[in-house]
């Protein structure tokens, strides 16, 4: 009986040094597991950290633009309009010396608008005059500082104001200043007049709907340029932080460093027309134009309402008189509660026009920013009356 209770702990320790040496090696692959996830974390986290650096110092870079261009070239704006986008600088830059500025540049307009009223209301009391003066030009105070109004205090609230007696095809297109936008720097300047003059030719914006147009296309058309070049270069860690859903590990990845068309095929196989991975749709059929087209079908159903061939020839697509007509359309045809993309900008809704253009609000602040530069750079003048 001893020989077998001892045989009997013998088989059972056997079994459990098993088991525990089973539980030991998933513990080590669990561990490994996550040491990798977290290092792929670790690199979303810097990228992320840069990112936002370099946006926030785009940002005050486009307010500083916007600064230095604003008297010159305000879109001829009402005084009031004026003073509250003022208002709103001094109120929402976190650089001390822009909101300075802006400050003194508030206090100088309000000091206008006080003047302008007084000159218009000589012949009322003087007590009307002081209930207009405290109505209109008190935006944020003139003997003392108030918040902003409500519908003032976003970029949006602005440009809806401007937006109001905008007449649609009534602006003309001065190109002279754009290249001082920032999403335009390296952007040839054939390409900028093709923009600009099909905007004017479209005939069915408003300077703030132009504005807001604009504004998105740019800054898709930086970041996409941005995505093309940080995807050729990008190492493993980077490419399994994008693209998560698609790779096991790190490991896997690897095989991908380096050489875009695979990593395209493999990515977007099978996705929105595309399809298997060794048809090379994804690469052929990858993201282009002002609005990100992108997939076999959108490419197709393109070319088919164009008359143009982009399944053949999907670089089309990239060339500025096709992208910015694909754009326009776009902008017509794209809708949120029955009204489109193109209808929300001309009534300065911008923040819907962003979520119609990007499916979020992915780049809001940068876009308010490139808007609120193209109004002040005089890119689009209201029309000058033959009266």
């Amino acid at each position: 009986m001893s020989d077998w209770f001892d045989f009997g702990k013998w088989v059972l320790g056997t079994g459990f040094a098993s088991i525990a040496g089973v539980l030991i090696s998933y513990d080590i692959q669990t561990t490994e597991l996550e040491i990798k996830k977290k290092q792929a974390e670790s690199e979303i986290m810097i990228a992320e950290a840069k990112a936002t650096s370099e946006i926030t110092i785009k940002r005050l870079e486009q307010e500083r633009v916007f600064l230095d261009s604003f008297l010159e070239h305000a879109m001829n704006a009402d005084i009031l309009p004026r003073i509250r986008l003022a208002h709103y600088m001094k109120s929402a830059t976190n650089d001390e010396n822009i909101a300075a500025q802006w400050g003194d540049f508030y206090d100088e307009l309000v000091d206008i608008c006080k003047k302008e009223w007084e000159l218009s209301e000589q012949e009322v009391s003087g007590a009307t005059r002081r209930v207009r003066l405290q109505a209109d030009c008190d935006v944020g105070g003139v003997e003392e500082i108030a918040s902003a109004p409500a519908n003032f205090d976003t970029v949006e609230g602005l440009l809806s104001q401007l937006a109001i007696n905008a007449k649609v095809d009534g602006f003309e297109v001065d190109s002279s200043r754009a290249k001082e936008l920032q999403c335009f720097e390296s952007v040839p300047e054939s390409e900028i007049e093709i923009i600009l003059n099909a905007i004017e030719n479209a005939k069915d914006f408003n300077i703030v709907g132009a504005a807001i147009f604009l504004g998105n296309i740019c800054f898709e058309r930086h970041s996409l340029a941005e995505f093309r070049q940080h995807i050729e270069s990008a190492s493993a860690g980077t490419i399994y932080a994008m693209f998560m859903n698609h790779f096991e590990s790190i490991e896997v990845a690897k095989e991908f460093e380096g050489n875009v068309e695979k990593l395209m095929n493999f990515v977007y196989a099978n996705d929105r027309g595309n399809r298997g991975e060794d048809s090379g749709d994804g690469f052929k059929y990858q993201m282009r134009g002002y609005v990100g087209v992108f997939g076999r079908s959108n490419y197709e159903a393109l070319g088919n309402s164009m008359k143009i061939n982009f399944i053949d020839f999907p670089d089309l697509v990239d060339e500025p008189e096709y992208a910015i007509v694909i754009a326009i359309n776009y902008f017509r045809g794209r809708t949120q509660s029955g009204i489109s993309a193109l209808e929300w900008a001309n009534a300065g809704k911008s923040s819907v026009v962003r979520r119609l253009v990007n499916g979020s609000e992915y780049g809001t602040r940068e876009v308010d920013a490139i808007i609120l530069s193209i109004i002040a750079l005089g890119l689009f003048k209201e029309k000058q009356s033959d009266n």
